[in-house]
């Protein structure tokens, strides 16, 4: 009897330590996941910013290129070509 009781508490102390575990895993998943947006929120306006720096240097340069063969159209049509 004295070593049924022995082991019906080995279980439960191995069962209660098992669930607290897998509530520590739980916790450090939420925590991770929790971390990963935080750093997602805190570098994407950089990502955003840099991006539209790309956009806005290629819009100058088509603006400018634009210009340019305008310019040279016009030019090219005064001498005749």
């Amino acid at each position: 009897m004295k070593g049924e009781a022995e082991a019906f508490a080995v279980e439960a102390k191995a069962k209660a330590e098992a669930e607290q575990m897998a509530r520590k895993a739980d916790a450090w998943k939420q925590y991770e996941d929790a971390a990963v947006v935080d750093m997602m929120l805190e570098v994407l306006p950089k990502v955003i910013t840099a991006v539209l720096a790309v956009v806005e240097f290629f819009t100058i340069s088509i603006i400018l290129m634009k210009e340019c063969c305008s310019v040279a159209m016009k030019f090219f049509k005064l001498l005749g070509v």
